[in-house]
């Protein structure tokens, strides 16, 4: 009985500590980094998204190279902050070639119902009977395909965001409890 308050104080003492290590892990950023970062203005809307390259980072502030050009610009780290770190490009080939065939797709669609003849006795008109069939076939099949290669070299940036921590509560502030 006599080691439980112990145990409880020291799950109380590491349980406090935890939340301390955890306010003040850093930013996962360094110098060179390419970041997105907006800042809350009046009445809780995001102002102007500033673009460019960490230049240095000290305590809550970070210094960011403009891609645009101009100065460099100083900007504070709060929780109201968004920032976002560039993670690389990447090029979506299925993607493209999803697009793609969805294009074609609508394109044989249009093509099928707007040429040759149509016999009015029949409720679907599908343009020149069989061939109709194979050209939308061709169509899709070309849509995919050129989706696919501008897929792969159409390359975009991920971004991923990062969360930015409030300031952990300054140290030493008088009070003891004899331990």
């Amino acid at each position: 009985m006599n080691g439980a308050p112990r145990r409880l104080l020291l799950l109380v003492g590491l349980s406090g500590a935890a939340a301390q290590l955890a306010a003040q892990t850093s930013l996962p950023l360094t110098p060179g980094n390419k970041v997105r970062i907006r800042t809350l203005v009046k009445m809780g809307f995001l102002g102007q998204r500033i673009d460019g390259t960490v230049e240095r980072i000290r305590g809550d502030t970070i210094v960011v190279a403009p891609s645009l050009g101009g100065d460099s610009q100083t900007l504070l780290l709060d929780p109201e902050t968004q920032l976002e770190v560039s993670t690389g490009r990447r090029s979506s080939m299925a993607r493209g070639a999803a697009i793609g065939g969805l294009v074609g797709a609508v394109s044989a669609g249009a093509v099928a119902a707007f040429s040759g003849s149509c016999d009015k006795t029949i409720e679907l008109c599908t343009g020149a009977g069989r061939n109709a069939v194979g050209r939308s076939a061709i169509m899709i099949a070309l849509g995919t395909v050129s989706g696919a290669i501008v897929g792969r070299f159409a390359r975009h940036e991920i971004w991923k965001r990062l969360p930015i921590l409030p300031r952990p509560l300054p140290q030493g502030l008088g009070f003891s409890f004899g331990l």
